[in-house]
């Protein structure tokens, strides 16, 4: 056998490392495509235990340990789940309210809803394009998706919860 020579040694050595950080290098970036959908909520959760740490060290120190940490996640979840859930329903009862005055408007406008909108695109252009010519051109399908929609509301009930799972099943 012949000795390979240490120019084709070094050859093979420096393509074998190569090789290494260039496979350790897409390995690093397929971890960081699995984690990436995590990385805001795991600073999110930082940032809330950096910040309610001190409570909960003040309710420990006058109960035990299991106790404190049951009412400092009780506490926490009470300050800011249930605000964002009055928030997520006011929402709710509003956008149920303008969706039921849209279409309100939209059935008692009946066949002059395209003169009206024509009046008021006369007056605007937004781009050389006049908004009334859009409007009277769209006006007979939105008078049919509000028909369609006061329709489905009237089905599905006046109760605003109903409605609501109604829409997000929909």
């Amino acid at each position: 056998m012949k000795p390979r020579s240490t120019f084709a040694k070094s050859t093979s050595d420096r393509l074998t490392t190569v090789l290494s950080y260039g496979t350790l290098l897409l390995l690093i970036y397929l971890v960081y495509l699995i984690t990436a959908p995590f990385l805001v909520p795991l600073a999110w959760s930082a940032v809330l235990a950096i910040s309610f740490y001190p409570l909960h060290q003040r309710i420990e120190k006058s109960m035990k340990p299991t106790q404190a940490a049951l009412l400092s996640t009780v506490l926490v979840t009470l300050v800011l789940i249930v605000p964002a859930i009055v928030v997520l329903i006011l929402a709710t009862r509003q956008a149920i309210d303008a969706s039921t005055r849209i279409q309100t408007t939209l059935m008692d406008s009946g066949p002059g809803f395209a003169d009206a909108c024509s009046g008021l695109g006369s007056r605007a252009s937004s781009g050389g394009v006049a908004i009334g010519g859009f409007l009277a051109a769209h006006s007979q399908g939105a008078e049919r998706i509000a028909t369609f929609l006061a329709g489905k509301h009237r089905r599905a009930g006046e109760e605003p919860g109903r409605h609501f799972f109604w829409i997000c099943s929909s």
